[in-house]
């Protein structure tokens, strides 16, 4: 069984306990938070010299740049927001529904929004269309924010991504799977448009569950959407790909430690900022020409884990009567996602953040080659891909029922 314990935490005095994570923090990683302050100062600063700057936009490019700046910041800030965290009290405390067994501050998000903005602020080129997802996914985050340190109802964090996603259909980013000659077909998009912002946000926000797994995802994810935008001629869709993916990058080294629990968590505000950012990506880029099968296939793939865990969970919730109508499948939390079954079959979280990486990293790999292939061969691959996650959930499946029965015999 995972070693999972669940600390009794302090009730006397709930506001003096919250300190505590801050007094263990100091104490343990002193000597790395002042090296990961200084270094990520120190890159910094030698990127706002303009020398520097038009040297590295000259060569390699504009993207390396951007990369720097992102991931320096982020590694430099993530220090910073694990004490503004604790002090605004913004812990997750351990309960039975989590698997982390201390109290860690989730305000990461602040450093990573604070990366990808400065990056591109720096960078000095905007798309109108960009400029307004950024604007949204900063709105998703200070919700976000709101919701790590006092709490904010399921209903309006989903009636203001649907808001958000709805600003962003206005403006032309919206999916174009159906003719839209067609009033019917219009409206098809819009439904399918918003769905795809709502449930990519918060799928990704699910996976803010295990040290290093939203992080890793967000690297992958963005990288290979960075590169498929690049060969396609998309540079903006590129740089705001590599922000996020330097952001994250120097996120990572606080989120996951080999031998260590996270010294900080993404939180609703990281996780949202992301998932929107992402998915917003998504739907304005064009990854492919001709059907808009093909178009909308590399997307589906990049993010086929999420979507995959999103209908897996939301099924296996109605078929055991966990969830009955709208409102429960909004507010109803628990461990049977993918990385938590992965987690009992494994025994371990740091296996099952590999295995759920590797997974993703395999779908970002056929998603490369998708856009050159024909229609017929594309929707094999998506077949193939589909069939590997199957055979994934029968044994997961057939793993965790061994378990149960060995633990019911002792």
């Amino acid at each position: 069984m995972p070693d999972v314990t669940n600390r009794k935490q302090d009730s006397k005095n709930p506001i003096e306990s919250s300190y505590v994570p801050l007094r263990d923090w100091l104490q343990r990683y002193a000597l790395s938070w002042r090296f990961i302050l200084g270094a990520g100062l120190l890159c910094f600063c030698a990127l706002l010299i303009n020398p520097v700057r038009t040297a590295l936009q000259t060569f390699p490019g504009r993207w390396m740049y951007i990369f720097l700046v992102s991931c320096s910041l982020t590694l430099w800030l993530s220090s910073a927001a694990v004490i503004i965290a604790t002090l605004t009290g913004a812990v997750d405390v351990p309960d039975r529904r989590k698997i982390h067994d201390r109290p860690t501050p989730r305000l990461g998000g602040i450093a990573v929004f604070a990366g990808i903005l400065t990056a591109l602020m720096m960078n000095n080129i905007w798309d109108p269309k960009i400029a307004r997802l950024i604007i949204c996914s900063g709105l998703l985050f200070a919700l976000g924010v709101v919701e790590d340190t006092v709490g904010v109802s399921a209903r309006l964090r989903l009636l203001t991504q649907v808001v958000l996603a709805l600003f962003m259909i206005y403006s032309g980013v919206v999916l174009k799977v159906l003719p839209q000659d067609l009033i019917v077909g219009k409206a098809a998009n819009i439904v399918l448009t918003v769905l795809w912002f709502v449930g990519i946000t918060n799928a990704f926000n699910f996976f803010d569950g295990m040290d290093g797994l939203a992080s890793g995802l967000a690297i992958i994810m963005s990288a290979f959407l960075g590169s498929i935008a690049f060969l396609t001629d998309q540079v903006q869709l590129g740089w705001v790909s590599v922000a996020i993916l330097g952001s994250s990058l120097g996120f990572l080294p606080h989120n996951f430690k080999l031998k260590k629990p996270a010294e900080i968590f993404l939180g609703d505000g990281g996780a949202t900022l992301i998932g929107f950012l992402l998915a917003g990506l998504a739907v304005h880029g064009e990854w492919a020409v001709g059907h808009p099968l093909l178009n909308l296939s590399p997307p589906l793939l990049i993010f086929g884990v999420l979507i995959y865990d999103m209908f897996h969970t939301t099924v296996s919730r109605i078929l055991r009567g966990d969830v009955r109508n709208f409102r429960q499948w909004i507010e109803y939390t628990g461990r049977d996602h993918i990385h938590h079954r992965f987690e009992a079959l494994l025994r371990s979280k740091r296996y099952a953040v590999i295995l759920v990486l590797v997974l993703t990293f395999c779908f970002g790999l056929a998603a490369t080659v998708i856009r050159h292939l024909s229609l017929t061969l594309a929707l094999v691959l998506l077949l193939q891909c589909l069939v590997i996650l199957v055979i994934v959930t029968i044994l997961e499946r057939a793993g965790n029922i061994h378990e149960r029965r060995k633990m019911s015999k002792r």
